[in-house]
């Protein structure tokens, strides 16, 4: 190969590497959001000024993350546009954040997924988890002016992992708030309560609370948030960021922001308290976000927004702390009602919601009118934010029967000592029979409301399964029988 075409390779080459190693030196943003405050109204020269303290939280990734990217965070660049235009009002390079202990400007967040309220998970069944948080604050004096201001930073770029966006180590973010002018409201930022999760687990259906806090009272409502496009790896940090519109970051298909992890994992929010629901299925990083909107006199004033990462994890040996329970199992008649009574939560919701009354209760009535099975998944949440499911099934006769239970304690406590055939509606008993396991007859009766203790001629039978078999007349005078298997347990 001639010399110069060598060396031309070679340069080409070098740039490449220098390229991809610019890139994967940037790549450590996790995510964070834009909140102000409005400190009231000053003089300054005589000048009547609003005083704003604008905050900047922001989440690195201190485990994929390229340590020199995140030391080069600081100091933050934010830049300031009055709305609608293009020049900058106010540029501001020498932003930091307080390391000072106890001062709240830098912190790590452990991962609280370790011993989490629904439960205990082994520390070996999740993902690595490092979270550092920075907080970057500055504090402005603006004019009173008809359009009110917008604050941007941008920053590249986002940890590399990500595998729901394109490019993602090579994805700037966009950060930026807008302060309503004063004609509209003077007005504090709703602040969202707390940094999601850092681990779910997969397969597990997880519920997130990602409720903000307004200090004004305000009215807020939730939906999710669109993800932006910032500085890229050709100039990781710009000195002066752009105005809006700022330019959405791209998923691939099957995700969206509405759907970060993908058609097949519906990824709900209750745009009420906030609170996020959704079943993970494969393991990783996945970027969303989420927008609280501030409503003042039936009209919205303001939007606060955060970026997040959801990092699904296999938990292994996840213990849960909490039981959801629908209740029994029932069997009725045809037209009859069923009180259903679920537990170990604070709201529930019941799948399917035909035939109840409120499938937002615990407690709804059923009313059945045609015969079959009817099975119901209730979904709860407890206090502490954890979902569980349990089901529960009603049987719905087009006559009279009997019915047993599947298993019963003749241990003389007082709790389903006897086995005994309950009535569903009015039906006459001709006979009750069990059998021991070598078909031998060894109880029987014709009485209602007596049952099988058991014994076999005063002798207690040995934990198993017995057979029986019912013979009764149903409420429309046909002779029936019926039979099944119920085991003993000692």
């Amino acid at each position: 190969m001639p010399g110069p075409i060598r060396k031309i390779l070679q340069c080409i080459a070098l740039m490449g590497l220098l390229a991809t190693s610019h890139n994967t030196f940037a790549s450590h943003i996790a995510g964070g959001g834009f909140t102000y405050r409005y400190l009231g109204d000053t003089l300054i020269g005589g000048v009547p000024l609003q005083k704003y303290e604008v905050t900047l939280t922001l989440y690195q990734d201190c485990i994929t993350g390229v340590p020199e990217a995140i030391f080069q965070d600081n100091p933050a660049y934010f830049t300031l546009y009055e709305q609608g235009s293009n020049v900058p009002t106010r540029v501001d390079t020498n932003i930091y954040y307080n390391a000072a202990p106890g001062s709240g400007g830098s912190a790590t967040m452990p991962p609280d997924t370790v011993n989490s309220p629904c439960g205990l998970v082994s520390p070996e069944s999740l993902l690595p988890l490092c979270l550092l948080r920075k907080k970057f604050v500055k504090t402005y004096y603006l004019h009173n002016n008809a359009t009110g201001y917008v604050v941007v930073y941008q920053r590249c770029c986002r940890n590399s992992s990500i595998l729901n966006i394109s490019n993602p180590g090579d994805a700037g973010i966009t950060f930026f708030c807008n302060i309503p002018p004063a004609a509209t409201a003077l007005n504090n930022s709703a602040v969202f309560n707390r940094y999601p999760p850092q681990a779910t687990c997969n397969n597990i259906l997880t519920s997130i609370d990602l409720s903000a806090t307004d200090p004004d009272g305000d009215s807020l409502t939730y939906e999710f948030g669109n993800c932006y496009n910032g500085s890229f790896s050709a100039d990781i940090k710009p000195r002066v960021a752009p105005p809006p519109p700022h330019e959405s970051i791209s998923f691939m298909p099957p995700y969206s922001y509405q759907q970060p992890l993908g058609a097949m994992n519906p990824y709900q929010i209750n745009t009420t308290t906030g609170r996020l629901l959704f079943t993970g299925n494969r393991i990783g990083r996945y970027l969303a976000g989420v927008v609280c909107y501030e409503w003042r006199n039936g009209v919205v004033i303001n939007a606060t927004a955060m970026e997040f990462q959801i990092v699904n994890t296999d938990c292994k040996d996840l213990t849960y702390s909490y039981k959801i329970k629908a209740g029994p199992d029932h069997t009725i008649l045809a037209g009859e009602s069923v009180q259903f009574l679920a537990t170990g939560g604070i709201r529930y919701y019941w799948l399917p919601g035909e035939f109840l009354s409120n499938p937002y209760r615990a407690d709804p009535l059923g009313v059945f009118t045609e015969p079959g099975t009817y099975t119901y998944v209730i979904t709860a949440e407890t206090d502490s934010g954890c979902v569980g499911r349990d089901t529960v099934s009603v049987s719905v006769l087009d006559h009279s029967s009997f019915e047993l239970p599947n298993a019963f304690t003749p241990n003389n406590d007082g709790r389903n000592d006897l086995l005994i055939p309950r009535p569903v509606g009015m039906s006459t008993l001709k006979s009750f029979r069990v059998f021991n396991r070598w078909g031998n007859l060894i109880y029987q009766t014709n009485t209602s409301g007596t049952g099988w203790d058991g014994k076999d001629q005063g002798t207690l039978q040995d934990q198993g399964v017995f057979s029986w078999s019912i013979e009764f007349i149903d409420d429309k005078g046909v002779n029936r029988t019926k039979s099944g298997n119920t085991v003993l347990l000692r």
